[in-house]
Order: C-alpha cells, then structure tokens, then sequence
C-alpha cells in the first residue's frame, strides 16, 4: 500500500489561546485561514490551508506542552530569522525559549 496524499493535519492549542495561534499561523507564518463546515463552527479552533494540506487547529487542555513529542512537522520553510522575530514581535507573538 503507497499514501498518495495527506489530506489534513490536527494540531491543538490551549483553550483561549485560539487568537494567538491565528496571529501566528496566519499573522508570521503566512498560512491562510479557511472556513470550517457550519457543523463544526461551535467548537473552536480553526482550520488552516497549506498547498493542498488542510491543518486543524483545535482545543485542549491539560496538556504539558513542554514535554510533549507533538508537534507539526513539514519540508522547508523559507523565512529569514531576522524577518521571523520581526513578523513575530509585529504580531504580538510570544517566545517560548527552548520549545
């Protein structure tokens, strides 16, 4: 059997922190946000699209992120350091040393 596609990803923040996520996924990342079906839209969270990829953002607590091995991987990213601490800084986006 080959996997020929991915057709979505699941990542989650903590609950409340749905408008930093956003600030940062859409606000420094450039990912663009894209409506989620109706039936869904009282949940919180968001959904974004990358390529052909769609990335569930969602809610949940009670998570120790700094020891968690989750975590969103991709191929490349071509942003300079220098224009993603600025991009961040610009949208209010904190820092989480050693994350």
């Amino acid at each position: 059997m080959e996997l020929l596609s991915i057709h979505h990803a699941q990542i989650t923040v903590p609950r409340g922190a749905e408008n930093e996520a956003r600030r940062f996924y859409c606000g420094v990342m450039g990912l663009r946000e894209i409506p989620k079906p109706g039936s869904l839209s009282g949940r919180g969270g968001f959904w974004l699209r990358l390529g052909d990829v769609e990335i569930h953002v969602g809610t949940e607590d009670g998570i120790d992120r700094s020891r968690s091995k989750a975590l969103p991987s991709g191929g490349s990213v071509r942003l300079a350091p220098s224009s993603h601490r600025s991009r961040s800084r610009d949208s209010g986006v904190r820092t989480h040393p050693g994350l």
